[in-house]
């Protein structure tokens, strides 16, 4: 099982509320959850959990996700799903498996239905050749991202992209830089200093436009930053990212 730690500090009228939440990949038991609903009092929470993984072969569905879901819902949290799309295999088809095999067994669970629908994709180098972004076309690359966002936003979940102004640069080139307007997706960005490691200043000080994406509400959403900023240790397990939104 790993922990990613989010912390969020909403842009609302300019002015910032936080929000704590968590990245998670299962599988995380009921029993976790509530220790991590209880570690945070007074702030809402949510869970980020990976339903869809593209660094094994083949890509595809996370086997603990659906269960890891459901756990989150019931420990309290507002859980949305977190996917790292094959990008050598058809956009709409693996977002269709995700709704398929994630999000309608989840309709079933009345009681469980997520707050935010926030439907995160990753945009980032995989180690599985089979699913990596080299060897396309910028707008090749960008064309399958739009496609992946249009079939996210068909199933009425908010498109949320993760990725870095460097990553983004080599994937799309300038062919992606409207891609917020195309969409309406909105995002969350990491920075890394020299030596690699994630910058953990809370604040958007440090942002590189990119996508067409500024800092505001409804557009960049948010930050990644080093976990040393919360609790290095939670309910037993490390916890080494944080979220700035």
């Amino acid at each position: 099982m790993r922990i990613h730690v989010f912390l969020f500090m909403g842009l609302l009228a300019w002015s910032c509320s936080c929000y704590f939440g968590f990245g998670v990949v299962g599988p995380f038991t009921s029993s976790a959850f509530k220790c991590l609903h209880a570690s945070v009092t007074g702030s809402t929470t949510y869970a980020v959990v990976r339903v869809y993984q593209n660094s094994h072969s083949p890509a595809g569905i996370d086997s603990n996700g659906l269960q890891t879901m459901i756990n989150a819902f019931e420990a309290g949290f507002a859980a949305n799903v977190d996917v790292e799309l094959c990008r050598g295999i058809n956009a709409t088809s693996q977002i269709n498996l995700v709704n398929t095999e994630i999000l309608s067994p989840l309709a079933t669970f009345n009681q469980l239905i997520p707050q935010y629908h926030f439907f995160y994709i990753k945009v980032q180098p995989t180690s599985n050749p089979e699913c990596s972004w080299e060897g396309y076309s910028h707008s090749d690359n960008c064309n399958f991202l739009k496609e992946a966002a249009n079939a996210v936003n068909n199933l009425g979940w908010i498109t949320t992209i993760f990725s870095t102004a460097n990553i983004w640069k080599h994937f799309f080139g300038s062919s992606c830089d409207t891609f917020a307007a195309d969409t309406q997706a909105i995002m969350g960005y990491a920075n890394y200093d020299r030596t690699g490691q994630v910058n953990s200043v809370q604040s958007f000080d440090d942002y590189v436009p990119f996508g067409g994406w500024i800092v505001a509400p409804n557009s960049v959403m948010g930050k990644q930053v080093g976990g040393n900023v919360t609790v290095p240790l939670l309910c037993g397990h490390k916890a080494w990212h944080a979220f700035v939104d």
